[in-house]
């Protein structure tokens, strides 16, 4: 099996710039990460391949050429190959545009298996991996939990608003599909091993760019974008206090009290 995972990395939510001009998020000196979502795609691709010897993976990221140490550092958890697309036309694509670009690349290989996270913390609109498969004539599936592959068979777990679904697609040899892992998986990447940290993986990156694609100009970066931004700021998130009650007549007050407060009881 042949596996490609769509990876994003992203910039540190805690420590980002953005170009207000120009709309655009200014990569340049902030700490970037893989995003969440993504990494579970990765884990997913890495299980299969466990499973399954013969199975290779390729991580296929847009992006500019400064998170190749973060392509590094995924290569050593053996990954096979790592795929970079990084032009400067590209800068300022939306997800319209990124779409087009990573399509361009993906249909000139033969995948079984597309992987990538639903959403991206620095987007989130979940546009990508959709477009994509509308792009490529193949079908997709978001929010995904947990599957299992077999040779006919994919079967998995998706949200859908706040329902669980469980899904079985039979698919074909002739047309691959992709899916969309959520975070709310809760599998996690593995750690890179203590005697792979210094593994010389430089000869499984690749770096494609334009001319390698020939992506018509006009229909990429900010010139072929037609997503405007109107308005953008960063989540807030507050942290919440913990309280240790004991169980006896006070501590059982204090919770009746609180879940009074939230509206899980009422007044009868």
């Amino acid at each position: 099996m042949k596996i490609a995972v769509l990876v994003k990395v992203v910039p540190n939510v805690d420590n980002f710039k953005y170009d207000y001009e120009k709309n655009i998020l200014i990569r340049e000196n902030v700490k970037m990460v893989v995003n969440p979502d993504d990494a579970c795609a990765i884990e997913y691709a890495l299980k299969l391949k466990e499973k399954n010897k013969d199975t290779t993976v390729e991580i296929i990221t847009m992006a500019p050429k400064s998170v190749t140490p973060i392509l590094v550092d995924l290569l050593r958890r053996h990954i096979d190959k790592a795929t970079l697309i990084s032009d400067k036309e590209f800068q300022g694509s939306d997800t319209y545009a990124t779409s087009i670009i990573l399509s361009s690349y993906i249909k000139n290989e033969k995948y079984d298996l597309i992987l990538g996270g639903t959403n991206s913390l620095d987007g989130d609109t979940g546009h990508v991996l959709n477009q994509i498969a509308q792009y490529l004539d193949i079908w997709s599936f978001s929010n995904i939990l947990n599957f299992d592959v077999n040779e006919k068979y994919i079967k998995f777990k998706a949200t859908v608003d706040e329902d669980i679904i469980e899904c079985e697609y039979d698919y074909s040899e002739e047309k691959s599909v992709i899916l969309g892992i959520a975070r709310e998986s809760k599998i996690k990447l593995r750690y890179v091993r203590f005697d792979d940290l210094n593994l010389d993986v430089s000869n499984k990156i690749q770096v494609v760019d334009n001319e390698n694609l020939k992506v018509d100009k006009r229909i990429v970066g900010l010139n072929g974008s037609p997503t405007k931004i109107k308005k953008t700021f960063t989540k807030t998130y507050s942290k919440s206090e913990k309280d240790i009650v004991k169980n006896d007549e006070e501590g059982i007050q204090k919770i009746y009290n609180l879940l009074k407060s939230k509206g899980v009881i009422k007044n009868v």
